[in-house]
């Protein structure tokens, strides 16, 4: 029997796709709903000698590596992931920081600064290599003497704790033996003979104890003599995340990601050195974590390193009015799904934007509207999807009323991840002055006008950040699609995610546009003026949506929103909303006051 389709039915998925792999999504649905970004070749990666996947946040880099252990898995390829958000905690990162210190021979000034996490991270993919063979019954490396060897020496030294810490692997019971020295006890004399160790310089042999240095190296040695299977292995890394709150944390957290991703390049060198071919570590790299790198702590030319082992993830398509678009093709996609598992209908591109969306909102043609308010990426159409099911859960198509009522939510969560973006570049603080600087401001506006914005903001405060750093602020909220060039005429436009690199601020003839995804939550007017100069003024609305106490509105002309508090809504005492006020109802209210965060507040009593 046939069943009519509403929004609530198509498949949204997860705005993290580690989430959609853990859930109830099975392989099968993963792979059926995942959209191959343009011109992206995966063999690169998984047989070539590509191992960096670059992107913005949202663009798919976890979706990719999913696809990628996907794939391997079904050619029979072993695989496992390293998450450094998740499986790096807090107190770890202290760990694993205390560790470095001891590394490495500077002097206390300079010993934040410069501390090196290379070494250690060795150590932890050593442990990987051990867990991906031992997990796949020896099928990657031979279980022979050469293998028995390693596999002991590696697991001599862990800690024996039931804790699920993924830092078990490290050998925290060390001993400082001489100012710079980290050192490690051998667990008993017939391992030193059995490894081979026996002749190495202890710095005090009564104890038997060993440089962790010495101990990493004979760790190399030991796997540098293993047979491999030729069995297609790969180790993914994901979520190379650090958030600027604590200056000294984040700076700490930099370097522990500048120094895995030189890791994953040793040992992907190493493995090729070995004829190791079919083995390779593959990891998803954020674009604004590689420029904050490169702002804040000592970069070790870490751009030079993986330049040529990379592949950026875009999402760029010269036709931005055909639904072959890959970002339309996502969302056509999740309809399709639907179709086929409750209907067993197959549609067309053609059947779908016919049977489920308008050919227009307002004037502008349904595809460019869309992508026009997206930043190009697929968690923007995950977005899209979930506002819709939120606001108008029930509507069999993707009409102007749906794009209408999810508008706010949309803009709203989009500036959430703009936050994010931001936050691996400034402190929160920082960001919420960044966040005043665009409120209630323009749509469009020349550099001079954000410099004398930005000088207004300051004057009576004795936070001068907006002043004194305009130009990098107005680079890299560019940088992380905010903003953009747009010529007066409005004919041509330049966005970081339609590949356009750098904002231009030195030519009068471009003028700066925040990104019209962000009008809404942002509170940007076509014509800007004041506040004081609206308050008072009667304007034509029409209801959206209301809840207990308030009904929340549009106002066309100015292209804003509001609500109005239900005791403001007649002269007579009203109970329930519903009893006097339908969706879609138009009537006038007078402009009584605005906030940043509330937007504003109207009254039908004048």
């Amino acid at each position: 029997m046939y069943q009519v389709l509403e929004i609530k039915d198509i498949f949204i998925g997860s705005i993290d796709a580690k989430d959609d792999v853990n859930n109830a999504i099975s392989n099968n649905e993963f792979i059926e709903s995942f959209i191959m970004p343009p011109k992206f070749d995966i063999d690169e990666f998984l047989v070539r000698d590509k191992c960096f996947v670059e992107g913005y946040k949202g663009t798919g880099k976890t979706a990719l590596l999913h696809y990628m252990s996907k794939y391997a898995q079904g050619e029979s390829a072993y695989d496992l992931f390293i998450l450094f958000k998740s499986h790096y905690k807090f107190t770890d990162k202290e760990k694993l920081e205390n560790l470095a210190a001891q590394q490495m021979e500077f002097d206390k000034n300079s010993l934040k600064d410069e501390m090196d996490f290379e070494y250690i991270w060795r150590w932890v993919i050593l442990n990987k290599i051990v867990e991906l063979n031992v997990i796949n019954d020896y099928k990657v490396f031979q279980k022979d003497k050469d293998w028995d060897r390693f596999e002991k020496f590696i697991k001599s030294f862990n800690k024996k704790s039931n804790s699920k810490s993924f830092f078990d692997v490290l050998p925290f019971k060390l001993n400082k033996v001489s100012g710079i020295g980290y050192s490690v006890q051998l667990p008993d004399t017939n391992l030193m003979h059995t490894i081979g160790i026996q002749d190495m310089e202890f710095s005090d042999k009564n104890t038997g104890y060993i440089e962790f240095s010495q101990l990493l190296n004979k760790a190399i040695e030991l796997f540098c003599k293993l047979n491999f299977c030729n069995k297609n292995s790969y180790i993914f890394i994901d979520e190379l995340e650090a958030f600027y709150e604590e200056s000294e944390i984040f700076k700490r957290d930099l370097r522990m990601i500048r120094d895995l991703i030189l890791t994953v390049k040793y040992f992907n060198d190493l493995f090729s050195d070995l004829q190791f071919k079919n083995l390779k570590i593959i990891c998803a790299v954020r674009t604004e974590v590689l420029e904050s790198i490169k702002k804040h702590v000592a970069a070790k030319e870490i751009n030079k390193v993986i330049y040529s082992f990379k592949k950026e993830l875009k999402w760029n398509y010269s036709n931005t009015n055909a639904y072959q678009h890959p970002i339309i093709q996502i969302w056509l996609k999740r309809i399709k799904m639907a179709e086929k598992k409750i209907n067993n209908q197959i549609l067309t591109d053609a059947g779908v934007m016919d049977k489920w969306f308008d050919k227009k909102i307002d004037s502008y043609n349904i595809i460019p509207y869309i992508l026009d308010h997206s930043w190009h990426k697929p968690r923007d159409v995950v977005r899209y999807l979930q506002a819709a099911e939120n606001n108008s859960s029930h509507k069999t198509r993707y009409d102007r009323s749906v794009f209408d009522q999810l508008r706010k939510e949309y803009s709203k969560e989009s500036w959430k991840e703009i936050f994010e973006e931001l936050n691996i570049l400034y402190t929160p603080e920082e960001i919420e002055l960044i966040r005043d600087f665009l409120v209630f401001f323009k749509r469009h506006f020349s550099v001079e006008e954000a410099k004398e914005r930005a000088n207004n903001l300051s004057i009576g405060s004795t936070n001068k950040f907006l002043r004194e750093n305009i130009d990098s602020i107005l680079k890299d909220l560019y940088r992380v699609g905010c903003i953009g060039n747009m010529t007066s005429n409005k004919k041509y436009y330049r966005w970081q995610h339609k590949g356009d690199d750098g904002i231009v601020l030195t030519d009068p003839d471009l003028l700066i546009t925040v990104h019209v995804g962000l009008w809404s939550e942002l509170s940007l007017f076509n014509n800007p003026v004041k506040t004081s100069s609206m308050v008072g003024k009667v304007v034509k609305c029409k209801v959206k949506g209301w809840n207990k106490f308030f009904v929340y509105v549009d106002i066309p002309e100015y292209r804003m929103e509001g609500s109005i508090h239900i005791s403001k809504l007649s002269n007579s005492f009203v109970k329930e909303i519903t009893t006097i006020i339908s969706e879609g109802e138009e009537f006038n209210a007078k402009l009584i006051e605005y906030d940043a965060k509330h937007g504003w507040q109207l009254t039908r009593k004048f």
